[in-house]
């Protein structure tokens, strides 16, 4: 959509250039190639170009030169996952939002602030994002519902499988406990979320699960795949090994300790490989269509984030089947409003 803004823009010759900015390295690159093929030029900054893309984290290494050439020309500015960067004014924004209101408000002929989760886990404003007085309510000059991509075809309908367990039992010094859902046991007792993802049994079933679910999806679609969300570089090597070893799965495995991260996640995009396993490296404005089976297992508690987890697997593409699956273990009652079908598992 951004892309075509642009492109409309253009035509109408009411810009010159364009800049993306966006929080990571994989989402620039894919703002780069969409572009690139949208407007049908070069859209890395060099000679010829007429934009390019980048990162939050880069705005500061531009130096006055570059700012100087940008004013002398009529540019839009494309925020990409604008809720990164938080501030009302200079002395309370984030590095990255202070960045913003520094160098970028007052330079772009147009902005278009894009994002699925238009709202911070620190309740913080989001920076040049417009409130209601005094509800404080964000208001949005356009809301395109997750239903209304539903139904216009360009997202999948998501299906959320809640594992529980209504026979839980845990041996104590008193002798064992026993807990009608792992919601309960986690209220109840010393045991956290973080023990169940980590312990053997739980993690074989949901994995078994998942495994069980992409391949009857690659039946179908020969080419779709998976997503395990892990909690920790160590945790998705066992994940990683489960696939491999136990379930016989071909996987590859992503984290901010490898240093092709971004290599491996395009290698997994173009290729067939059933599993990608990640920590923090694919979520939010990750672009991998063939993606239709997550299995959740990080410890990271907020809503933004599980919705831009669910987001990697809703985006669709020309394959036959296109089922979209999330599997969790359920820890506490949904807090969000869904239109999705909800399957809870024993």
């Amino acid at each position: 959509m951004a892309s075509e803004v642009a492109y409309r823009l253009f035509e109408d010759e009411l810009i010159d250039l364009v800049l993306c900015f966006s929080p990571s390295l994989s989402v620039a690159h894919g703002i780069k190639e969409t572009f690139s093929r949208r407007l049908n030029c070069h859209f890395n900054g060099e000679i010829g170009a007429i934009g390019k893309s980048l990162t939050y984290q880069a705005i500061q290494y531009l130096d006055n030169s570059f700012w100087q050439t940008i004013r002398k020309y009529r540019v839009l500015v494309i925020f990409d996952e604008i809720h990164h960067c938080s501030g009302s004014s200079q002395e309370v924004a984030n590095a990255w939002g202070q960045q913003i209101l520094v160098k970028i408000q007052g330079l772009a002929k147009y902005t278009l602030a894009l994002s699925g989760t238009p709202w911070r886990s620190d309740a913080l404003p989001i920076v040049m994002a417009e409130y209601t007085d005094p509800e404080g309510q964000l208001v949005c000059d356009y809301q395109y519902t997750l239903a209304q991509a539903v139904n216009d075809g360009v997202c999948r309908s998501p299906k959320i499988v809640l594992i529980d367990n209504e026979k839980l039992t845990i041996a104590t010094d008193e002798g064992d406990k026993s807990y009608p859902s792992i919601l309960e046991l986690l209220k109840s007792s010393n045991i956290s979320y973080r023990n169940v993802i980590f312990n053997n049994q739980a993690v074989e079933y949901l994995v078994r699960l998942a495994c069980d679910k992409l391949s009857e999806i690659r039946k179908e679609s020969p080419n779709a795949g998976g997503l395990v969300v892990a909690a920790s570089v160590e945790h998705a090597k066992s994940l990683c090994n489960l696939l491999r070893n136990k379930f016989n799965q071909k996987a590859t495995i992503v984290t901010y300790k490898h240093d092709d991260a971004l290599a491996e996640i395009n290698r997994f995009k173009n290729g067939v490989t059933e599993w990608i396993v990640s920590v923090g490296m694919i979520s939010e404005g990750t672009d991998i269509p063939r993606l239709q089976v997550c299995c959740h297992m990080s410890s990271v508690k907020t809503e933004l984030y599980f919705r831009q987890v669910l987001g990697r697997i809703l985006r669709v593409n020309n394959s036959p089947n296109q089922e979209a699956l999330v599997i969790y273990v359920r820890r506490r009652k949904p807090s969000f409003n869904s239109r999705s079908n909800g399957t809870r598992y024993p």
